[in-house]
């Protein structure tokens, strides 16, 4: 048996061969603006059952090369073993400080494993081609027993792109 989710103990078959048919309504308006918004409900069939996703994205751009997207996701999922609520909660924060240099904070919580997360990434490109990228992630988790987040891990990784051309 392969668990859907820990809370909810709700498992699905080993094996099992499945289909989906999904429908989804989308809303947004033009990235461009100081204020922009990205929204959707989708719903139908999900392995034995059936699920609704629902995604609604602020996106606030302060000034350029600053863009701050609030977003929230919540999915409701019905099988024939139970049924259970996950919702996610992001922050991310985008600067360009120049065309050369890139940051990305994302952070973001789900209800299911009470976990908070946070990815920083830098891009700095030294010239076309050539690029290092460095990113570092942290994760938490909500420990209940003694009302407080509680580190879980911690990792660092870089990537140096070079392109030769003859």
């Amino acid at each position: 048996m392969v668990g859907l989710t820990k809370q909810s103990g709700v498992v699905l078959p080993a094996g099992l061969e499945t289909s989906f048919t999904r429908y989804r309504v989308q809303a947004s308006t033009a990235n461009r603006r100081l204020l922009a918004t990205r929204s959707s409900v989708e719903f139908g069939s999900f392995f034995t059952g059936e699920r609704e996703h629902v995604v609604v994205n602020l996106a606030i751009r302060p000034r350029p090369g600053v863009v701050v997207n609030l977003e929230n996701e919540w999915n409701r999922v019905w099988l024939p073993g139970g049924r259970f609520e996950t919702s996610l909660a992001r922050l991310i924060t985008d600067t360009k400080f120049s065309p050369w240099i890139y940051f990305v904070n994302n952070f973001q919580f789900d209800s299911v494993s009470h976990s908070l997360g946070w990815q920083f990434r830098l891009r700095w490109i030294i010239e076309p081609g050539n690029d290092l990228y460095v990113v570092y992630t942290q994760n938490w988790r909500n420990d209940l027993a003694i009302d407080r987040f509680v580190a879980q891990d911690r990792r660092w990784a870089t990537k140096f792109v070079y392109t030769y051309r003859y």
